[in-house]
């Protein structure tokens, strides 16, 4: 039966406020509402976020009388560029979870240090709010549903009719709906702005996380994606104890292009190259652009083919050897260049553990042989010793 007074959403907190009320209460064993000790600007806003809790907990400030966790600020976008690969990976069943939730991911109720840790560790922040969500309701009877996508709006909108909804949005950003067969539209509403919080600064934090690892004028991985990525992927590999492979290589006489016909034209000469090569290597291997025409491709694809190829394994050189020609028979007729062969590279192919035992030895071994390369005349493919040995298939 709906209730008389519109519910609340509380006052939110900061993601920093958050860890220090939790973990001080985690270490001391004192209640959420104690002011932990702290220097005095951040003492003030904990204790603007215990009055919160503290009219929580006197059932004035929250939907159906329970206390509703805080929630930070901020804007979401998947990048469809290059994004670090993740330890956790988010199961993508959980985000339409119409029966239930997975486990929470510590001891105790769930709370808002599940929300950070799974904003901060990749996890599934939808499902995490969801379980606070019915946690504070007392009820499983609240589910998030993504929007109709263009063709399905009568079917869904049909399935839905017997439900009530409130949309789930903030700014210029729509998410979803919350829906319920149970719960007032008042709960409902207030409880889709704390989500619509969360949402947004998990959109944020991708958007951030975005910009820190990709190049922006090519969406390639950037110098400090390829320096952590290497690292790990070589670590990888001498735990499994198997090769990986890297090519260095730049833009042979690129200078020409940004000195004859400027910038802009350079700019698409290195777009078009990256895009090139994204569709010439296989589906576990990364681009990276670490300086104004040079770049490097990390090859620690494990798992075979390419989709869509005929089931033959490709080996790197393989791959190689199709990206090098491609480059040959770019055209370009913005640049008013006549015909294929105008552009080449000059690369170096090294491969752990032979030819480097870690990524500065590696990469700096591949930067020699795309050197030799130069020497050799250019539109070459120099291969290290142990690269040579890794394609022929004697140690893979």
């Amino acid at each position: 039966e709906p209730r008389t007074a519109a519910p609340r959403v509380p006052e939110t907190r900061s993601v920093v406020e958050i860890a220090i009320d939790d973990a001080r209460a985690a270490l001391h064993g004192r209640a959420r509402t104690e002011a932990p000790e702290v220097p005095s600007p951040i003492q003030a806003a904990i204790g603007r976020a215990n009055d919160a809790v503290t009219r929580a907990r006197d059932g004035n400030d929250v939907p159906h009388a329970a206390h509703a966790p805080t929630a930070p600020h901020a804007p979401r976008e998947r990048p469809a560029a290059f994004e670090m690969p993740r330890n956790n990976h988010k199961n993508d069943n959980h985000r339409n979870n119409n029966h239930g939730s997975p486990e929470p991911t510590r001891d105790g109720p769930p709370g808002d240090i599940d929300l950070v840790k799974a904003l901060l560790e990749g996890g599934d922040l939808q499902a995490a709010a969801l379980r606070v969500l019915r946690h504070h309701l007392g009820t499983a009877d609240v589910r998030f549903l993504a929007d109709a996508r263009p063709g399905e709006e009568a079917a869904v909108s049909s399935e839905r009719a017997a439900l009530r909804q409130a949309p789930v949005a903030a700014a210029d950003r729509r998410f979803g709906v919350l829906v319920s067969a149970t719960l007032d539209e008042a709960t409902l509403s207030a409880w889709s702005q704390w989500l619509s919080h969360w949402l947004q600064l998990e959109a944020s934090h991708e958007e951030l996380r975005r910009l820190a690892w990709t190049d922006e004028l090519t969406g390639a991985g950037n110098r400090r994606a390829f320096e952590r990525l290497l690292a790990d992927s070589i670590a990888t590999a001498r735990r499994e104890r198997r090769a990986l492979s890297l090519m260095f290589f730049d833009i042979d006489d690129f200078k020409k292009y940004n000195d004859e016909f400027g910038h802009d034209a350079g700019d698409q000469v290195l777009r078009e190259t990256v895009e090139l090569l994204r569709s010439s290597i296989r589906r576990g291997d990364h681009v990276f652009r670490i300086g104004g025409d040079e770049f490097v491709v990390l090859f620690c694809d494990a798992s075979g083919p390419r989709a869509g190829g005929n089931g033959i394994p490709e080996s790197v050189e393989d791959v190689a050897r199709r990206f090098q020609k491609a480059v040959c028979d770019l055209r370009f007729p913005q640049l008013g260049l006549e015909g294929p062969g105008t552009i080449s590279i000059s690369a170096g192919l090294a491969a752990f553990p032979w030819d480097g035992h870690d990524a500065a030895s590696l990469l700096r071994h591949a930067d020699l042989l795309a050197i030799e390369s130069k020497r050799a005349g250019k539109n070459v493919i120099t291969f290290g010793p142990g690269a040579r040995r890794f394609v022929e298939g004697s140690d893979a």
